[in-house]
């Protein structure tokens, strides 16, 4: 398996969506990582993962995190020790 040469996390997809968003991350390093899901204020909703993972592309699929959240503009945040990627998904219901 070829190690991603970066730490990335691709474009959500479908964006928009509903019922499920699926994010695509690239891992360059071994480590923990934390996915977050934020409103447009900035208010944390969820923490979807918080895990060690090894070198690696991955797909995490979110769906029951919005089961009772209105339609709107959310933000998804991965993040390690020193490093960080947000992201802008739309729910529609």
């Amino acid at each position: 398996m070829k190690i991603p040469d970066d730490f990335k996390m691709l474009p959500a997809y479908p964006n928009p969506f509903n019922p499920s968003t699926t994010i695509s991350i690239d891992l360059n390093k071994a480590g923990t990582y934390t996915l977050e899901l934020y409103d447009v204020t900035g208010k944390l909703l969820a923490t979807v993962l918080n895990k060690f993972y090894q070198p690696g592309k991955y797909s995490i699929k979110l769906e029951k995190e919005f089961q009772n959240l209105p339609s709107t503009i959310y933000f998804v945040k991965l993040s390690t020790e020193n490093n960080f990627k947000i992201q802008r998904v739309i729910f529609l219901k």
